[in-house]
């Protein structure tokens, strides 16, 4: 059965809930994205924001708070957090929209950054992320050249696979 279907007390005990893996990532910026999106392949989309602030409550549990981001795909749903809770930083995920188009979004409606793929970011997106007041978290950059041309261009942060490698690159010596 899809995890999206279960309840979380029918997972298995090696699938941590979402306050287990806070407690353990504590110290890290940590980005939690919020699965919901309105789509014909998801059943399971959330038009209240129930479900959002739902996840914002747990945040607002976690003793790591400070170091705590919420990203969705869903724009709704990003403005939904937003209002919910105005001091934990929301971004926009965004593939599909134009990532300039999808800066003027973000900006509109209050958000903190966007997180575009790395391939749509180059030193122009930056710029006027920048001028925007907003935050450029890219995701998924897993290569050496890759993680080191995000940081020439000036993204606030990487969303890797290989987080050893991008500590090893990216780390002031």
């Amino acid at each position: 059965m899809a995890i999206a279907r279960s309840r979380a007390s029918d997972l298995p005990a090696f699938v941590p809930h979402l306050e287990a893996a806070l407690e353990l990532l504590e110290g890290l910026r940590v980005n939690v994205e919020v699965k919901n999106l309105q789509d014909p392949a998801e059943s399971s989309y959330d038009q209240t924001g129930a479900f959002v602030a739902a996840v914002i409550d747990v945040l607002r549990g976690s003793s790591n708070i400070q170091n705590l981001e919420l990203s969705c795909f869903d724009l709704a749903t990003c403005v939904d957090a937003h209002h919910y809770d105005e001091a934990i930083p929301v971004s926009f995920l965004t593939w599909k929209t134009p990532l300039l188009e999808a800066l003027e979004l973000a900006a509109t409606e209050g958000l903190s950054g966007v997180n575009p793929h790395y391939l749509l970011v180059n030193a122009d997106a930056q710029h006027r992320a920048h001028e925007l007041g907003l935050g450029l978290n890219v995701w998924t950059v897993n290569d050496a050249p890759d993680l080191t041309a995000m940081a020439e261009v000036g993204v606030r942060s990487v969303i890797t696979d290989q987080p050893a490698l991008a500590l090893r690159l990216l780390r002031p010596s």
